[in-house]
């Protein structure tokens, strides 16, 4: 199957762009927005779980893919307990960080979607699909990392999430043929994992943000 050159820079940019459009709206959210924003966050990453999860569960194995499900919400939880009690340090920091992990190889498997979308017909309506549920959900993300760890972290973080979408994109648009193998069993775990960004990242009360975000 040749390499089709447009489809590898239609996807990547396509993959970035959100990104991009995440750290811009993440930057103009008032701090004193913090409570809805985890709100945002929250309802989108269930959302996104959800959309992952139910038509497979209906189309597949029941067993195969709560397992796989499971599986991606609770090796995070596992290793960000297991680096509290070893390494100590604050829990929104570690917290923040499980979530851009989970967040990170979401975009990984977005970008392998809007590549394989492009390949094969039908890469614009995914990548608008695919942005629809991006910018909202990495925007509130992106704001209250910011608010943990500062707004440079921030920025790096909404930086690698747009490279690893870019390498994610090239990736489905050259390997198109493998993908339908890939997500037979990828999305699921997927879906734990960024559901794991309700559960260890930003379910904090209000009152565990600090009142000045750290620069």
């Amino acid at each position: 199957m040749p390499i089709d050159g447009f489809a590898i820079v239609a996807a990547s940019v396509s993959a970035a762009a959100p990104v991009g459009l995440a750290v811009l709206a993440s930057a103009a959210i008032r701090p004193q927005w913090a409570a809805a924003t985890r709100l945002i966050a929250v309802v989108v990453a269930v959302g996104v779980a959800l959309w992952d999860v139910v038509p497979r569960l209906v189309e597949g194995p029941v067993a195969s893919v709560a397992g796989l499900f499971v599986l991606g919400l609770l090796v995070p939880l596992a290793l960000a307990m297991l680096v509290a009690r070893i390494r100590g340090g604050d829990r929104r920091v570690l917290g923040a960080g499980a979530a851009l992990g989970a967040l990170t190889l979401h975009q990984l498997v977005d970008g392998l979607a809007i590549g394989g979308a492009w390949s094969t017909g039908g890469g614009l309506s995914v990548s608008l699909a695919v942005a629809a549920h991006s910018v909202p959900l990495l925007g509130a993300a992106l704001h209250l990392v910011g608010l943990v760890g500062g707004r440079e972290r921030a920025v790096r973080a909404g930086l690698l999430m747009g490279i690893v979408s870019a390498v994610g994109a090239v990736a489905g648009a050259v390997g198109a043929p493998l993908l339908p193998s890939v997500e037979v069993w990828l999305p699921p775990v997927m879906a734990g994992l960024v559901l794991n960004l309700v559960v260890a990242g930003f379910t904090h009360s209000h009152s565990d943000l600090p009142e000045s975000p750290p620069q």
